[in-house]
């Protein structure tokens, strides 16, 4: 039975909360921002390493959420994800109109591995909006995170139904076929993202990985240098492009693309591993800058 189905018994006030929004065109959990609002986000990330100043505009503005996400928001490149759960359990309790509020808690507890918590509040979120994409993303997410990827797969796939503009659940059930045994029909996904979205860095990244791991190194090849001509400044394409070449017999090759990245990036991690790799295999690149 459907989540919003199962809703109208399980969680009534939830469900009927989403069909109102949806009704009135707010089922994606993006209220409109007035100025003060605005004015507020601006603030707030103007401010958002200064924990005193963040912590007075929450003070000074309680009806509004906007520097709580930004305090939530630092707290997780901190990686403190408790400290995450904590401001966006408040979140939750004072802007439950907010799609983001139920995605930075659904982050939280999946981070700290209480999936079952997560999974009921990305069911509560999808209930009350719709049309929110990162509430089903978060459904999908919770299960993939446990290694489950058959569910992940079938979630994935239900969420690219519903939201068949958006790139990110089609790569998703691009890479869960792939890591359920089909590499060959999840690299005919990933050719039609690359065709669609040549320029998109994880549908690059997914579409030149998936050479390696199908062992088809001349493919593999093609498609980092593919990706380098998109990206020059990314060191770590560099490196991919040199294993590449150099798992595909050309060593050469993988000397000079070695020497050439190794005047833009001398002491990249990645790279020094792939030039171990090559002087392994016999090859004698250059000196480092």
């Amino acid at each position: 039975m459907g989540i919003l189905l199962s809703g109208l018994w399980q969680d009534p006030s939830g469900t009927f909360a989403g069909i109102l929004r949806r009704l009135i065109g707010r089922g994606d959990g993006q209220p409109r921002a007035n100025d003060t609002a605005l004015r507020l986000s601006e603030l707030s990330r103007a401010v958002r390493y200064i924990p005193v100043q963040l912590d007075d505009l929450v003070r000074g503005y309680p009806g509004y959420p906007q520097p709580l996400f930004e305090r939530a928001m630092v707290e997780q490149e901190d990686d403190k994800w408790e400290a995450v759960l904590q401001t966006a359990q408040l979140l939750v309790a004072r802007f439950g109109s907010h799609l983001l509020s139920y995605q930075l808690a659904c982050n939280a507890l999946r981070r700290l591995k209480r999936y079952d918590e997560a999974e009921a509040l990305a069911i509560a979120a999808i209930r009350r909006f719709p049309t929110g994409p990162s509430a089903w993303e978060a459904y999908a997410q919770v299960v993939q995170d446990q290694g489950d990827m058959a569910s992940a797969e079938l979630r994935w796939r239900m969420v690219a139904r519903r939201f068949p503009k958006i790139l990110w659940p089609r790569l998703m059930v691009a890479t869960c076929r792939a890591a359920n045994g089909d590499r060959d029909e999840a690299d005919r996904q990933l050719q039609v993202l690359f065709t669609e979205h040549p320029q998109e860095f994880w549908v690059l990244y997914h579409y030149a990985d998936m050479a390696v791991r199908r062992g088809d190194f001349a493919a593999a090849v093609s498609r980092w240098e593919a990706g380098l001509r998109v990206y020059p400044g990314r060191p770590d394409i560099h490196a991919h492009l040199v294993r590449a070449l150099l798992h595909a017999g050309d060593l050469a090759g993988a000397v000079a693309r070695l020497d050439s990245a190794a005047f833009m990036f001398p002491r990249d991690p990645a790279l020094l591993a792939a030039r171990d790799a090559v002087t392994a295999a016999g090859g004698k690149p250059a000196p480092l800058p």
